[in-house]
């Protein structure tokens, strides 16, 4: 910068150019214009005068880009993109894999179900049913399904045992009424 006198200011050699300051020539309707400075391709730009998808060359360069992939006067365009009255569109967005926690907890509780005494199967199967129609319910299909199979084979079992607990008690009480007669009719001392 010029001091009051004329001269330079001492400190102007103590800052870099601005980017701004560089000169680029532009592809604007099938014709080479300029060269440019970055503030009047600013102004340009605000005036639709130069749009994204004409070229750009910095001088001394022999690499014509889109403007809009200009590192230093793209930004003008992201800038004029948020001042519109359409919002930009959404970022795409990575999709993550989710761990079927339910399926695989349904699973451990059918296989319990399965390998544990009754008492403690009777409490594992209806909870391997339940977790398996929520997995099923959120799209964990097949270890829902699996722990559905694996419930049914659980109440088949605590069915069965509760049959030979059934019948076990009804032999019993035959076995306790049986020797209450007997003990009737041996002889009192």
């Amino acid at each position: 910068m010029k001091d009051e006198v004329g001269g330079l200011d001492d400190h102007e050699g103590d800052y870099p150019p601005h980017p701004l300051d560089q000169r680029w020539f532009a592809h604007v309707d099938n014709k080479n214009h300029g060269p440019y400075t970055g503030h009047e391709l600013k102004d340009m730009i605000e005036q639709r005068q130069i749009i994204a998808t004409d070229f750009l060359c910095p001088v001394g360069s022999k690499e014509w880009k889109m403007a809009k992939y200009d590192p230093v006067i793209g930004a003008f365009f992201d800038d004029h993109m948020r001042s519109s009255s359409a919002p930009p569109p959404l970022p795409i967005l990575p999709q993550t894999k989710r761990t079927p926690v339910l399926g695989i907890v349904a699973i451990g509780f059918g296989l319990a179900a399965l390998s544990m005494p009754y008492f403690a199967a009777v409490f594992f199967a209806p909870a391997t049913a339940v977790c398996g129609l929520i997995a099923m319910v959120r799209r964990q299909r097949v270890l829902g399904g699996l722990a559905l199979a694996l419930a049914f084979v659980a109440f088949v079992g605590i069915a069965g045992v509760s049959n030979k607990i059934t019948k076990a008690s009804a032999d019993l009480e035959k076995s306790a009424k049986e020797l209450q007669e007997m003990s009737r009719s041996l002889p009192r001392f």
